[in-house]
This record gives structure tokens, C-alpha cells and sequence, in this order.
């Protein structure tokens, strides 16, 4: 996502604003979550790119709801999910659900990455 914005940071066509929301899960630490902010800031300073930060933190991605996003008109989506989808297998219709929230935000791009295993066979 660094190179990507630093692309998009160097076009000959004008300045870009960023607004980065960032979830994190209340088992992980809170002062990382603050931590990724902080480093994306300067990132954005250094490519005198604007930009604003809202970290937020949730028990699970099945808690994800587009209200506490904040979204706004006009603005562009990106969803990155790494490594989350397969803890919502236990749950009935959890992928589903957050599927469903994602495709609701109407996002521009939608990256998913999950390592190829089968969780619902025999041990």
C-alpha cells in the first residue's frame, strides 16, 4: 500500500488527499494501532500528500458496520483484509455479513488474502 501511494503521490497531474481508517482487535496492542498512524503521517509528509488517520478497534470483523466508518460522498473505498475471513468460519453467515457490509460501501478496490487451508475438515 506504501509504494501504491507514493505512485499516486508522484503524478504529474496534482496533489492527492488521503484519509486512512485503520481497525485493529482489542486483543492487539492499541499504542500499534496509534503507531501505524503515526508512521503513515510522516510517510504522507515526506510526499507532501494530506492526509487524516482514524484508527478504530473492534472484537472482530463481524462487528464491522459502514456507520462507524464515517464514510463520506465522493469518497474513494479501498478494503484490504488480511488473514481475517477465516476466523469468522465458526460463526453462522459471519463471511456473509461482512461481505455484505463491504459490497454496501461500494468500495473501488477489494483485496483479500488468506492462506489456502481446509478449516472445516477432519483433523
Amino acid at each position: 500500500m506504501v509504494r501504491f501511494n507514493a505512485r499516486l503521490a508522484m503524478r504529474p497531474n496534482g496533489r492527492l488527499s488521503f484519509d486512512y481508517r485503520v481497525s485493529g482487535h482489542l486483543t492487539d496492542n492499541i499504542d500499534a494501532l496509534q503507531q501505524v498512524g503515526w508512521k503513515l503521517a510522516q510517510f504522507a509528509k515526506n510526499l507532501h500528500v494530506e492526509f487524516e488517520y482514524r484508527g478504530f478497534v473492534c472484537n472482530s470483523l463481524a462487528d464491522l458496520d459502514a456507520s462507524i466508518l464515517d464514510l463520506r460522498p465522493g469518497e474513494t473505498i479501498v478494503v484490504n483484509s488480511m488473514f481475517e475471513l477465516h476466523q469468522l468460519l465458526a460463526q453462522p453467515n459471519a463471511i456473509d455479513n461482512v461481505l455484505g457490509t463491504i459490497k454496501e460501501m461500494k468500495p473501488k478496490i477489494v483485496t483479500i488474502v488468506e492462506e489456502e487451508a481446509n478449516h472445516n475438515g477432519p483433523i
